[in-house]
């Protein structure tokens, strides 16, 4: 019995050691397990991020020669000193994140100077009816259809005259609502901007007045997608706080006179109006893209520049300080607040382009014209900041990948002839056209 008894527990305990074996052997094979299926779900999780950041940039490397040393230009700026020059014109590189209704956008520009912020914003689309939209950051102001289309995208290497002194940077820092109904709506042809702006560009706020902008815009495809037709409407109202400098307005005569209601704090406006127009046919003979912008309104300046402000609008000046008791008189240079001219402007661009049937090759025609003065015109103007420009552009593009591009561009500008000798250097004396056109050599690198 005793032996039996015996028998039996030691079968018993075997039975349990067996079973302890097999559970422990099963809870070690199930531990790697469970670490590679968490492996997978953080791997799954890292594509999810991955699918949803994209990368993108581009070099615009290029050699310009302008007709005369020191040529005022707008086409990357004066050629100082010089008659050309090699230049890395812009270096961009932008990472878009694209989460549920959320899109977030950083955008650095590389210079010789540094690294700089070119954008940074993001955008909300609400969910329910999925056509508001609110964009708040640095971005692209939403007025026509220049400036905010995309630089490394433009057929002619610089926007226009007109882009470029009213919207200089091309961004600025604010935010604006969006209306547009889904694209499953028949009614997505319409969009609306509306935005608030500091109306400095890529700088801080200096004051307290905000910039309004508004742009109405409708986009169709007709012709089975062989034609795209779109245009829009632009309002622009702002401007910036008097630094207790004096204000001159056009009078009756045609001449500057001060403005004795303006004292310091009041807000200096500016006023654009703007509509632009596009379409683009798709042929036996190619691809040709017809497309117009026109700008008009008040801009307020200085008296060498209509330039719009990226801050407080200031000017140097030396004051010369007297020590009388050594006899010793020191110059030290200082900043004060400007004098403003207000000036009613017009302007505007025209393009045409050609992309030659199936090949890589395109054509470009260009024309663009500003007026910072409608007021007075030619002998009437005395000042550089009062002369009319204009600009025709004659262009080659070459698409050789779809990763780079190569461009030849000649910049004929014409100014208007006026009472300003200036020093007689040949690109100041403004009595007649001065010697500034500029050829431009470019080729686009772009992932």
């Amino acid at each position: 019995m005793k032996t039996n008894f015996i028998t039996k527990l030691f079968t018993l305990l075997m039975v349990c050691l067996s079973i302890a074996t097999i559970s422990n052997a099963q809870e070690a094979q199930a531990t790697p397990m469970d670490t590679l299926t968490s492996a997978v779900e953080k791997l799954q999780s890292d594509l999810t991020i991955w699918n949803r950041l994209k990368f993108s940039g581009f070099v615009q490397a290029q050699w310009q020669k302008a007709d005369t040393i020191g040529a005022p230009s707008v086409a990357g700026g004066n050629f100082s000193g010089l008659n050309n020059r090699f230049q890395v014109r812009r270096a961009r590189f932008k990472s878009v994140y694209t989460g549920d209704n959320t899109q977030v956008v950083l955008q650095l520009d590389l210079k010789e100077t540094g690294v700089f912020i070119k954008e940074a914003y993001g955008v909300y689309t609400e969910p329910l009816f999925n056509t508001f939209s609110l964009t708040a950051g640095f971005f692209n102001r939403p007025i026509g259809w220049e400036v905010e289309a995309s630089s490394a995208g433009l057929e002619s290497p610089e926007r226009s005259r007109v882009s470029q002194t009213l919207f200089p940077d091309e961004v600025d820092l604010g935010a604006k609502l969006t209306i547009q109904a889904p694209k499953t709506s028949s009614l997505n042809f319409i969009k609306l901007d509306l935005g608030l702006f500091d109306g400095n560009a890529i700088n801080s706020e200096t004051d307290k007045y905000k910039d309004f902008i508004g742009h109405l815009s409708l986009k169709k495809t007709l012709l089975n997608e062989n034609l795209n037709v779109s245009g829009g409407v632009s309002y622009y109202k702002g401007g910036w706080a008097n630094g207790s400098a004096n204000v001159y307005n056009i009078d009756a005569t045609n001449k500057f006179v001060k403005d004795a209601f303006y004292t310091k704090g009041n807000i200096i406006k500016r006023e654009y109006f703007g509509i632009d127009a596009q379409a683009s046919l798709n042929s036996g003979l190619g691809i040709t893209t017809i497309r117009g912008e026109y700008l008009w309104g008040q801009q307020p300046g200085t008296v060498k520049s209509s330039v719009s402000p990226k801050g407080a609008v200031t000017e140097t000046k030396d004051i010369i300080v007297a020590d009388t008791a050594k006899k010793v008189y020191t110059v030290t240079s200082s900043a004060f607040p400007s004098d403003v001219y207000v000036r009613n402007f017009s302007g505007g661009y025209v393009y045409f382009v050609h992309r030659i049937m199936q090949t890589k090759h395109e054509l470009v025609l260009k024309y663009d014209w500003y007026d910072p003065n409608t007021k007075i015109n030619g002998t009437q103007v005395t000042n550089v900041g009062d002369v009319k420009f204009t600009t025709i552009g004659l262009g080659w593009n070459y698409y050789a990948t779809p990763n780079v591009k190569f461009t030849a561009y000649y910049d004929m500008v014409s100014n208007e002839n006026t009472s300003i000798k200036g020093k007689g250097t040949g690109v100041d004396n403004y009595t007649k056209d001065i010697k500034d056109n500029v050829l431009t050599l470019r080729v686009l690198y772009k992932f």
